[in-house]
């Protein structure tokens, strides 16, 4: 068995106008117990003070700048840069628990034909959202399982299938999602709490949940049509 190590893993982090919570995001990643090989921190135009809070960091990462083109673009130039085997990713808002990269590598020493291993996320308050909103909200949000801050992708999965939609505002991770399956490649569910999703002001909105659900759905349906073997 070929030993997978942590230092082929390259972290992803897209960002934009995230200086609130950019460096919380990388002392988790930094903080892991099996270090990955490199950071990459993709501004995705930031006009904040993201740049400088990421400069802070030195050589532990790398910063990245691109014009402002969405999520997708920035995930997508840190696939291309990466020089990890494998790729993680974290939203500039959220957490990576410390053991992360090391539960999830041991799968894939345990398996080696794995191509994609994905795990659960808990929810947490950002400290700032009041209590009374706290209490409006009805308790916490439960993400689906699988979401994208947990996954450990090989970077040739990326190369076979494409990357992320830019064109797509939202689901364009469960749209990446569906084709990594449909191509038939080895996935795992690690049944564990690798990461944490911050629950904060503006993703507490529901002002483009509409767009949110019609976008999911088309993913799906334009799945499901494949499967069926419909044009």
């Amino acid at each position: 068995m070929v030993l997978v190590g942590a230092g082929t893993v390259s972290y992803i982090v897209p960002v934009y106008n995230g200086e609130a919570y950019l460096a919380e995001a990388l002392d988790s990643i930094l903080a892991q117990t099996l270090p990955a090989l490199e950071v990459l921190v993709v501004d995705d135009g930031s006009s904040d003070g993201t740049a400088a809070i990421a400069r802070r960091y030195g050589d532990r990462i790398t910063y990245l700048r691109q014009p402002h083109a969405g999520q997708s673009a920035a995930r997508n130039h840190g696939v291309r840069v990466a020089r990890g085997d494998l790729v993680a990713f974290l939203d500039a808002d959220d957490l990576a628990h410390p053991t992360k990269l090391a539960r999830q590598l041991a799968r894939f020493e345990a398996r080696p034909e794995l191509d994609l291993c994905q795990a659960l996320t808990r929810n947490f308050w950002s400290p700032e959202v009041p209590a009374e909103r706290r209490r409006a909200a009805r308790g916490l949000p439960r993400p689906h399982r699988g979401n994208i801050l947990t996954w450990l992708v090989r970077r040739t999965l990326f190369e076979r299938i494409g990357g992320f939609d830019p064109d797509m505002r939202f689901g364009e991770t469960v749209e990446w999602y569906c084709r990594a399956r449909e191509s038939g490649a080895p996935i795992e569910l690690l049944p564990e709490v690798v990461a944490y999703r911050r629950v904060h002001g503006k993703n507490m909105t529901n002002s483009k949940r509409e767009e949110q659900i019609d976008s999911l759905f088309a993913v799906l349906r334009a799945a499901m049509e494949r499967k069926q073997g419909r044009p």
